[in-house]
């Protein structure tokens, strides 16, 4: 799902950066002083966004609170020491991504044997529905590959299958339930008509060949737009594919690891201005529940699905926007310490570069920063980006190693186990996906199949 309201905070994520944080106001006019003594004079409240029923009613105005201030020490933020992840893709890397595939898509051979389709079987068949004669949507296939016995399409195909032999065409009258989602189908009698063009089984010897990887991604292409025929031609694209993660990855941990390492050094006032926690806690609770919607889900069935309680989550956002807070205290701290600022000149280049990389989503640039909150707000985003970059940039790597020792932090839970990570094995589904299908694909209760199914 690609949101319309793409924000720097896609781009920042990890560094618990977004456009609800609060910085010092560049303006030194009275009205934004006035502004900033009010807001500091809220940081002491014990409002919970929790608590709250109703978010919109939440204090989220952060502009002119100065968050410097906060930062009663400031610990080390040069030449801090990380271990990163490993970006090097290996032969063996590859073999496991090979191996889901295979699961994913098996292996099959032909049953010579007999003739007389059992359960168990995987009959390979060619069907059309209709319904008063008239073929429906989503009733037709051929060569389609059949488990019988799986109870994956409607009650009475698949029995109506076992016992026909090969080459056989069969006429299945049969009704769909009365529970089925399309409802121009529910509960109608309708007729299939279906041939048994062969007989298979799995495989013994589960192999990736050259007439595996043609018959099952013949449809995907590399970046370059070359077919995938051979083996050779999946690994590459596999390579190419994990090296890219990877050094996603690791960047994004190593951000993780060199923010986490300086905030442990460093003191930060316990008393954070409410409005920029509101600001957090708003925006990550409204963006979760924006995909709950989209599926046609309340928040409460789009957790459950990920096995979280509500309050589970809320206590998860709460503690995320607290870190983000923090994280956008030592920022602007290290942005005052080095002296930085963001120039008419630098503003302009970054702008250009941001909207060249999502002007789909905007008719112009003005677009662009208006849906961002504005200029003022990106130029302190931007600020914020070049206090992060210059740390993690001047951070010292000990070693590579294959995986961290430590445990995510609270805001890598939430990103991870509700929203989901971009970089999903593009080789297997997805839980999102698989969700995504059976909300739009039509499983019913009993686990019947899409149209026809």
């Amino acid at each position: 799902m690609i949101r319309k309201n793409i924000k720097l905070a896609g781009i920042l994520l990890c560094a618990g950066l977004t456009f609800a944080s609060c910085s010092k106001s560049s303006s030194d006019e009275p009205e934004a002083a006035k502004k900033a003594e009010t807001a500091e004079k809220g940081s002491d409240s014990t409002s919970d966004p929790r608590k709250v029923e109703d978010l919109s009613t939440l204090d989220v105005d952060t502009e002119g609170i100065d968050l410097a201030k906060y930062c009663k020490k400031l610990g080390k933020y040069k030449g801090v020491e990380v271990e990163v992840l490993r970006t090097s893709v290996t032969e063996e890397d590859i073999d496991k991504e090979i191996a889901t595939a295979l699961e994913s898509y098996p292996v099959y051979e032909e049953i010579k044997d007999r003739d007389v389709a059992q359960n168990k079987d995987f009959a390979n068949i060619d069907y059309k529905g209709t319904k008063d004669g008239v073929a429906f949507d989503g009733g037709t296939a051929e060569g389609h590959l059949l488990e019988l016995g799986s109870k994956s399409f409607i009650e009475g195909f698949e029995d109506g299958v076992v016992g026909m032999k090969v080459g056989e065409t069969k006429v299945l009258k049969l009704k769909f339930p009365d529970s089925y989602e399309n409802t121009e189908l529910a509960g109608k009698d309708v007729e299939f008509e279906v041939k048994l063009n062969k007989l298979m089984k799995l495989a013994d010897k589960q192999e990736a060949t050259d007439e595996w990887v043609e018959a099952n991604f013949k449809n995907m292409s590399t970046e370059e737009g070359k077919e995938l025929k051979t083996v050779l031609d999946l690994r590459n694209e596999i390579k190419s594919f994990l090296s890219e993660q990877k050094t996603e990855n690791s960047k994004q941990q190593k951000i993780r690891s060199v923010m986490d390492a300086v905030l442990e050094d460093s003191e930060i006032a316990d008393n954070l201005p409410r409005q920029c926690i509101n600001s957090y806690y708003k925006e990550e609770y409204e963006y979760v529940e924006s995909m709950a919607t989209a599926y046609g889900l309340t928040l409460e069935q789009y957790l459950a699905y990920y096995n979280m309680e509500l309050e589970d989550y809320k206590n998860q956002c709460y503690d995320y926007a607290l870190k983000a807070v923090r994280e956008d205290v030592i920022l602007k701290a290290v942005a005052d310490a080095e002296k930085m600022e963001i120039t008419d000149e630098y503003y302009n280049s970054e702008i250009e570069k941001l909207y060249k990389e999502y002007e789909k989503s905007f008719s112009s640039k003005e677009d662009f920063v208006e849906h961002n909150g504005g200029e003022k707000e990106v130029r302190k985003k931007l600020l914020f980006i070049r206090a992060r970059d210059f740390v993690v940039d001047n951070a010292k790597v000990t070693k590579e190693v294959d995986e961290l020792t430590t445990e995510p932090s609270d805001p890598e839970k939430v990103a991870q186990h509700v929203q989901g990570n971009d970089g999903e094995n593009e080789t297997t589904e997805s839980e999102d996906d698989k969700k995504n299908e059976e909300s739009e694909g039509g499983k019913t209760e009993d686990g019947k199949a899409e149209d026809g199914k």
